[in-house]
Formats: C-alpha cells, structure tokens, sequence
C-alpha cells in the first residue's frame, strides 16, 4: 500500500534510471506514507515483476487517468471509487475491495489481500522455484517462513504419483 509509482521500473533496462535492475521489477522501500503504509522490512530490496502484472498495471493507469485527483498522487494504489477519490488508498479500504470481488466472484470464503502473497509462494513452489528463491521473492527474514510452501498440496502429490514408471506386472502363468 506504500508503494510509489517512482519505485516502479516495468521496463526490460532501467540503467537510463540509475537502476542496475534487469528486467520489469518493483522496489519496495520502507518509509513513512500518508496512508500509514509501511513495509516490514528496514531494508530497500526489489522484487521482480511478471510481464502480466506490466500490462495490467498499464490498464489501470488508463482507468486511474480518468480520475483527475489521482493525477498528484505518486502513490501507486489510489482510491479511484471510494471517498476520499484520489486519495492513497488505505489498508482497511483494500480489504474491503478484495472482499467485494471475492463476494462477486462468488468464492465460498472470504479473501484478503495478503492471500495474494500466499498464492505467489504456492505458485512458484508449483512451477518448481527452490525455496531460496521463493524466500527471496517474497523477502522472508527466515527460512522457517518460507517452508510452509514447500508442503505439497494433493494435486501435486498426485502428479508425483502418477509420474512414478509402472511397476512390473507378475506374470499369470507363473513365468511359463
């Protein structure tokens, strides 16, 4: 919820920045934001950031650019339907939001936006990530925090099952 647009490099070079990362990615900086969004982190430290989220982001800034209050706000999550519009959005607006679409989406449980973290860990543990890469991804202090994504869920557990060669099959007539 801290996050400004300026700590945003969604381009494949950012040299031109002063920016020795490669690749679309996001800096996360710990500071103190008017809407009392702070990182838990007392280290700057960037993240890299899909080619998906590039173009959806692109999306929202078309959305965002038909708000005119949003225009002096650097911040990267305004308030582009609820009062006070342009204002940076704060932590209790962006858990009503998600559970809105959650409701309308017509998922059986409620949603909050730290779910999302958790479904980035589970998904790159399902796309093969190690766990220090997970854990650096989502900049755990602790590898203890990391290894709750390295349990495999059932379907993964199935897969590897599925996956084992066929075991030999004994013979009916007694090897005749």
């Amino acid at each position: 919820m801290g996050l400004r647009r300026s700590d945003l490099h969604l381009m494949e070079d950012a040299t031109a920045l002063g920016c020795r990362g490669r690749g679309p990615h996001l800096h996360v900086v710990p500071r103190d934001n008017p809407n009392r969004a702070r990182a838990k982190a007392t280290h700057p430290f960037s993240v890299p950031v899909p080619h998906d989220v590039v173009a959806i982001y692109e999306m929202y800034l078309v959305e965002r650019a038909g708000v005119a209050a949003a225009a002096e706000c650097d911040l990267v999550f305004v308030n582009l339907f609820h009062p006070p519009v342009g204002a940076p959005m704060r932590y209790a607006t962006a858990h009503q939001l998600v559970a809105t679409l959650s409701a309308r989406a017509g998922l059986n449980r409620g949603t909050i936006p730290h779910m999302f973290r958790h479904g980035t860990g589970r998904a790159l543990v399902d796309s093969g990530a190690g766990i220090a890469v997970i854990r650096e991804i989502l900049h755990h202090a602790r590898f203890q925090s990391t290894e709750v994504y390295a349990r495999p869920g059932d379907e993964r557990v199935r897969r590897a099952i599925n996956g084992l060669p066929p075991l030999p099959r004994p013979n009916p007539d007694g090897g005749r």
